[in-house]
């Protein structure tokens, strides 16, 4: 079975290059978005066809820690049976206590520090 993922970022060119990496590993793409808000319309129209989600931190509209908690919101609504990966890359640093609780609640699977690489991606999915 195929590695289904979505990714939100503002940036065309980090979506780009996102797109290329996990594309590049045999993954389809389900799903993209410059906001988080779209991303997660596109979470309540068909949440089980998402495996991963690779979103930016800093984004309009909702930014990658709100995306991350309403999709878990979500996934509990629909009786918590499917359950997408979510890694948050950022060119800023998360604060390592938020970092932690966003761990330790099942928010987030792992968070990246730009710039990314292909080998560190893939490491981490």
């Amino acid at each position: 079975l195929k590695l289904r993922f979505c990714i939100a970022d503002d940036s065309m060119f980090n979506l780009g290059l996102v797109k290329n990496f996990i594309e590049k590993m045999g993954a389809e793409l389900v799903a993209e978005a410059q906001d988080g808000q779209t991303i997660l319309e596109s979470f309540k129209n068909d949440i089980e066809t998402k495996d991963l989600l690779i979103t930016d931190l800093d984004m309009p509209r909702l930014n990658g820690i709100e995306l991350s908690k309403k999709i878990r919101e979500l996934e509990k609504q629909r009786g918590g049976r499917h359950k997408c990966k979510i890694i948050i890359v950022s060119g800023n640093d998360l604060d390592e206590t938020v970092k932690k609780s966003l761990y330790d609640r099942g928010i987030i699977q792992d968070f990246i520090r730009k710039p990314l690489y292909f080998d560190d991606l893939i490491s981490r999915i």
